[in-house]
């Protein structure tokens, strides 16, 4: 979990939210260096935030409005790992959509 610093004269605060997201950097590493996870997580990503798919549902606004939420996390998770792990990401395509 990311840690907020409520007063940037804290040196502990200051620390906790480096530490924290240090943490969240060497997770998303890991998970971007090993082939099962890259697929796992780039399934979830199509599954669950509608990347590849429309995220329209005709007549309820309600669950289109939801499913555009779960677009926008993926979108954002998307463009942390493109933007930091460019090859990583390019590997997580290759995973998942050019299968022998």
């Amino acid at each position: 979990m990311k840690y907020i610093v409520t007063n940037n004269e804290d040196e502990q605060q200051i620390k906790r939210a480096e530490d924290s997201e240090k943490a969240i950097q060497r997770g998303l590493e890991a998970i971007m260096n090993n082939e099962l996870s890259r697929r796992w997580l780039y399934d979830r990503l199509q599954t669950f935030a509608h990347m590849d798919a429309s995220s329209h549902v005709p007549g309820c606004s309600d669950s289109t409005a939801f499913n555009e939420g779960a677009r926008s996390v993926g979108q954002a998770i998307i463009i942390e790992i493109r933007d930091t792990y460019p090859n990583q990401y390019m590997k997580m395509l290759e995973d998942s959509l050019f299968d022998d």
